[in-house]
């Protein structure tokens, strides 16, 4: 069976790396901390689910992790995972609204999230 390839974008390298080491059994994980990387990797390789932050400016309140759910989904139609440290309601409604998988509210539970990505890449 082959692995699949999921996409970690955040602008927090601690969370991106953390993530990434706990994943990475279980797939080939691809990592960006900004859109322009995360579009990049995604016209390059064959992406199958991506786990995209909200926020991907250090000190900053931009939403530009909205702008490449929305890209995503335009161009390539792959499940994408949302999460946010910040305001879970209002960001966990604009992700369904946009199309997101699944939102999830930082810290992220590990079991959580490795059942949400079978559930996505099951679909």
């Amino acid at each position: 069976m082959h692995r699949k390839n999921l996409l970690i974008v955040d602008d927090d390298v601690f969370y991106l790396e953390n993530l990434a080491m706990v994943l990475e059994d279980e797939y080939n994980v691809y990592k960006a901390k900004s859109l322009e990387e995360a579009k990049s990797i995604l016209e390059k390789e064959s992406i199958d689910v991506a786990l995209v932050d909200v926020r991907l400016r250090p000190d900053s309140e931009s939403e530009e992790g909205f702008d490449l759910l929305v890209w995503i989904k335009k161009n390539y139609g792959i499940p994408v995972i949302v999460m946010s440290q910040y305001e879970p309601m209002k960001y966990a409604l604009k992700s369904v609204e946009l199309g997101a998988h699944y939102f999830l509210y930082k810290p992220i539970d590990i079991r959580e999230l490795k059942e949400i990505l079978k559930g996505a890449l099951s679909k």
